[in-house]
């Protein structure tokens, strides 16, 4: 978790140019929402720093984590985790969540032309999607999970999830589905 870093430095020292796409990130308490978006305008800014943001959680039959977002004006997207994807080190268990807990998630947006940040923001999820949340990333750490997880496994089963929904707005709908919108922290 990049905790200490401000809009228009880099996200990477070193690094200035990434693939576009989108990474989830739980350890322990603390989520986070990677965006490496191109052509990012003032428009884009806006959503991530000012707009209304949308969340869900889903994970299929094998528990593999689909966190579902979506910003004002814009379509559902999801990032796939598992906490295995993690270095050994940085895999901590979620918290036990207690009635009227939540989680806050830090989102940081980043330019793949520059790899500078372009905006950073906190919010918290509801508590259902909080403790859905932790219940999903917990199955990660049970023996059936783990025990025949593989970078290349994971990889099959996300792509075979993705053949029966191609678009995140079909996984909002699907069973067990917990959907939020996120609230500033302050």
């Amino acid at each position: 978790m990049h905790e200490d870093q401000l809009v228009g430095t880099a996200y990477e020292e070193g690094k200035t140019s990434w693939a576009p796409g989108s990474f989830f990130y739980m350890r322990g308490r603390a989520c986070e929402l990677v965006l490496f978006w191109d052509n990012i305008d003032r428009e884009d800014v806006w959503r991530v720093t000012n707009g209304k943001v949308s969340f869900g959680v889903w994970y299929s039959d094998d528990k593999d984590l689909f966190f579902l977002y979506r910003f004002d004006g814009c379509h559902w997207s999801d990032a796939v985790f598992s906490a295995l994807q993690l270095p050994e080190s940085e895999r901590m268990r979620p918290p036990f969540m207690r009635p009227g807990e939540k989680l806050t998630c830090r989102i940081t947006l980043v330019s793949c032309e520059t790899g500078l940040i372009q905006a950073v923001r906190t919010l918290s999820f509801s508590h259902p999607l909080s403790k859905k949340l932790c219940l999903a990333v917990d199955k990660h750490f049970y023996s059936s999970y783990s025990r025949f997880w593989t970078p290349e496994s994971f990889e099959l089963r996300v792509n075979k999830i993705y053949q029966q929904y191609p678009l995140p707005e079909a996984l909002i709908n699907c069973q067990g589905c917990i959907l939020c919108t996120g609230q500033d922290t302050h």
